[in-house]
């Protein structure tokens, strides 16, 4: 299965993400933004990052946990390319992210937004649309 693509946008960086459940969606979801914009890794020592996020809406987490993992990996100069969900509930997440030190990335998000967002069931799973302001 498919983890994530890149689609066509004019001005932004957008992916639709799949997953077979919500936990594989987020976990792709975070892998496709991160691999996404290219990050120039010093070196391959794993750091985990414990966040902890919640929300008002089970579809918007989401938003909050890809807004939550930008976060850290501005603060830290890392790179998350895994997670291991410690809670995982419709409206709340802890969660340990996997990354790697970097020196900076091709290109730079500045915030996981809102617009066109949507996570829709497909016959395979689950499927996001997330769009990024670079």
């Amino acid at each position: 299965m498919e983890k994530y693509k890149v689609l066509p946008h004019l001005a932004d960086l957008k992916i639709r993400v799949f997953g077979r459940d919500r936990k594989e969606l987020f976990a792709n979801a975070l892998l496709g933004m991160f691999e996404s914009i290219e990050p120039d890794i010093i070196s391959r020592e794993e750091h985990p990052r414990k966040i902890e996020v919640s929300s008002k809406s089970e579809e918007l987490i989401l938003v909050d946990f890809l807004s939550e993992a930008l976060y850290q990996s501005d603060v830290h100069n890392e790179s998350y390319h895994g997670v291991k969900f410690e809670i995982f509930e419709p409206t709340k997440i802890i969660a340990h992210l996997i990354g790697y030190p970097v020196k900076g990335f091709r290109e730079e998000i500045k915030a996981v937004t809102y617009h066109d967002f949507s996570i829709n069931k497909t016959k395979d799973g689950l499927e996001a649309n997330i769009i990024f302001d670079i």
